[in-house]
This record gives C-alpha cells, sequence and structure tokens, in this order.
C-alpha cells in the first residue's frame, strides 16, 4: 500500500469506536427488557466502553514507538472483534459490560492513528488530515443510529455487533495483507523512561490543559449521548427510527462545522479557531441549562442547543491535538497515547456523573453538556501566559 492511501485505511479503523456505541443507542429499550434491567444500567455499557479505552490509549501510543505502528494495529483489532463476540453471546447485563470493555480496549486506535499522521504530515497539513478525519468519521454517528434502528426494528440487536465482527475481521485481514509500517526508527522500551516521559508530558501545564480542553468537550458530547435514549426514547416516546434521525442531525451540525475550520485554517491560528469553537460550545451550553431549568422542557430546543454545542466541538478537536502534540517534538507516540488518556479519563468523569445523576428528566443532560463546555474554556484559559511562565 502507498503510503498517500494510509490514511484511507486509518480512517475506518478509527470509526469502528463509533459504530460500536452509536449503533445499539436505539436498541435501548429493547435490550432492557431482554436483560431486564434499567436504561441506566445500560448506560454503564457506554461507560465501561470507556474505561476499556483509557487502558488502551496509555500503552498503544509507546508501544508503538517500540514495537511499530502497523502490529499494534493488528492486536488492537484481533481485541476488537474478541469484544464482540463477547457481546454477541452475553446472556447477561454483566457479560456484555465485561464485552464493552474488552471492545473499548481494542477500539482504543486513536493514539496510533495520530501518531502516524505525524509520522506523515507536519504542522498544518497534520492539522489538516485531522480535520479531514473528523469530517469523514462524523459520518459514522449519523449512519450507526439508522443502521442499529434499522436491524433492532427487523432483527435482534445483537446481529449490529454480528455486522461490527464482520467488518472489522475484513479490515484485520486486508490489513495483514496491505498495510505498511510508517515509523522510520523503532525505539527500545525502557520502562523507567516510559513513565518518566508520561510524568514530563502530565505535568507540562500547556499539554495538560489543551488535553483536558479536548476532554472536557468530549465529556459534554457523551453527557448528550448517554443522556439520550432515556430523553428521547423514554421521556419524549419518540420512535428507535426518529431517535435515529434526530441523532443525525447532530452529524450535519459537526460537518459543517469541520469544513468552517478546515477553510479558516488559512487565515487563522489552531489557537483562535479552538477559542472560537469553545466559545460557541459555552452559549450552547448555557441555554441548555436555562431548558434545564424551565417550567417545562421542549425536546425541540434541547435537540437545537445540542446541535450549537456540537458545532462548536469540530473547531476543538483537531486543534487541540495539533496544538499539544507541539510541545513535545519527538514523541508522538507517547504525547498521542497521554492526550487520549487525559481526554478520555475527564470523558468517562462527566458521563459517569451524568448516569449517576438520573433523575428521570433531561436536567442531566443538559447539566453536564454545559459543565463540560465551560470547564473546556476553562482549561483553555490556563494554557495562556498570562496565568503561567512559559514551560
Amino acid at each position: 500500500m502507498n503510503k498517500k492511501y494510509v490514511p484511507f485505511f486509518l480512517i475506518p479503523i478509527f470509526s469502528l469506536g463509533i459504530f460500536a456505541t452509536d449503533m445499539y443507542l436505539p436498541c435501548f429499550l429493547k435490550m432492557g427488557q431482554e436483560f431486564q434491567t434499567s436504561i441506566t444500567s445500560l448506560e454503564w455499557s457506554v461507560n465501561l466502553n470507556f474505561l476499556g479505552n483509557i487502558t488502551g490509549v496509555l500503552l498503544y501510543g509507546p508501544l508503538s514507538d517500540r514495537f511499530g505502528r502497523r502490529p499494534l494495529l493488528m492486536f488492537a483489532l484481533q481485541l476488537f472483534l474478541l469484544g464482540s463476540l463477547i457481546i454477541i453471546f452475553s446472556p447477561t447485563i454483566e457479560v456484555l459490560w465485561f464485552g464493552r470493555f474488552i471492545q473499548g480496549f481494542g477500539g482504543a486506535t486513536a493514539p496510533i492513528v495520530f501518531a502516524v499522521f505525524r509520522d506523515l504530515y507536519k504542522d498544518k497539513e497534520y492539522v489538516q488530515w485531522l480535520a479531514i478525519t473528523g469530517m469523514v468519521i462524523s459520518v459514522a454517528p449519523a449512519l450507526a443510529p439508522l443502521i442499529g434502528a434499522y436491524i433492532g426494528e427487523h432483527f435482534n440487536w445483537r446481529y449490529n455487533f454480528v455486522l461490527l465482527f464482520c467488518i472489522t475481521f475484513t479490515i484485520a485481514g486486508l490489513g495483514l495483507r496491505f498495510y505498511p509500517e510508517t515509523i522510520q526508527e523503532k525505539k527500545p522500551l525502557n520502562v523507567r523512561l516510559f513513565f518518566s516521559n508520561y510524568r514530563t508530558l502530565l505535568f507540562n501545564r500547556t499539554f495538560f490543559f489543551y488535553s483536558s480542553a479536548a476532554g472536557f468537550t468530549l465529556g459534554g458530547l457523551f453527557a448528550i449521548i448517554v443522556a439520550s435514549p432515556y430523553v428521547y426514547l423514554k421521556l419524549y416516546g419518540i420512535s428507535e427510527m426518529h431517535f435515529a434521525l434526530l441523532t443525525a442531525t447532530g452529524v450535519g451540525s459537526y460537518l459543517i462545522g469541520s469544513l468552517c475550520n478546515r477553510q479558516c485554517l488559512e487565515r487563522f491560528s489552531s489557537r483562535q479557531l479552538m477559542c472560537f469553537g469553545l466559545i460557541v460550545q459555552v452559549v450552547g451550553g448555557i441555554l441548555l441549562l436555562w431548558e434545564a431549568y424551565a417550567p417545562s422542557s421542549h425536546m425541540g430546543f434541547i435537540r437545537g442547543f445540542s446541535l450549537l454545542h456540537t458545532f462548536g466541538m469540530a473547531f476543538v478537536f483537531s486543534n487541540a491535538n495539533g496544538l499539544s502534540m507541539k510541545v513535545f517534538p519527538g514523541k508522538e507516540g507517547t504525547s498521542a497515547s497521554l492526550f487520549n488518556v487525559i481526554e478520555l479519563f475527564w470523558t468517562f468523569i462527566l458521563m459517569s456523573l451524568t448516569t449517576l445523576s438520573h433523575n428521570h428528566t433531561s436536567w442531566p443532560l443538559c447539566f453536564y453538556t454545559f459543565l463540560g463546555a465551560a470547564l473546556a474554556l476553562m482549561s483553555f484559559l490556563m494554557t495562556s501566559q498570562k496565568f503561567f511562565k512559559k514551560t
């Protein structure tokens, strides 16, 4: 495979985790009936998937520096296949949780993908490829719930993961045959250096707060995702297909934001664009918070304000990643791993709080989306030299 085609192989891999989550969300009511459990218990299958992601991203980046990008990608795909099989044959909710954890571990390919992009591209070209990736994979959250709703309506929810297994198996087979190694020089694995690098990055204020801004942003999104099945399917009583179509509107908002971000990169700096996106997020969050405390919430307003938040997100992710990767050149694998660990850690905290705060209203969705946006903006401001001396 020519290296210029590598991104087109990585993007489907990057999309697998999104499909694995968004496909089965419309089926929560039927799954709850089959497992004889609540929607809140099913929400934990999303949260535990993120724990698996955190475990994976902590290891994959540094190990890919040592053993190469290709072996780690193949290993991750095999874990994803194993997790899918566990879910397909899960007899209880607890086994489903375990399968989702393993699937999350296998789907934690983001640091490898970012490291490969950094192997091949530099500076603005790198950010542009991340923006392109964001635009392409934004189609996944639109297609996944539509496919999942159709499968749930005509078959059993487990066939969502049968389909994912088949797709992953095909990608892994093609990867073993055609995917090239992109790292030029493999680095020896030094456990002391491994933890020293993480410590250096973790205590670098610029890196930490850029990563945290992305994490709180993603946490706000997943507050929407984990709370949406209850709010829209249970509270407002819409159909599974209607829910899938409603979810797809978020993709359109994100896609428009990604296109605007890519066009604006020629005129504005990554930091300026990230600041703009964070302000838009906060405005959307404030409007959601206002709706949460309104005498009677309206589904249309909740969705509309969520879309404004999603539009702002598109300006945050690729720019935050690009800015954080500049902090320690030559440590792209380790930097990508820790960036994703911090990002997923804050996401896990916010989505878990959303689940724990379940009170049979739309309040958890609205409040924690606002909280994520506010904390993301605060993290961004903490990177300014007005707060800290240059590191």
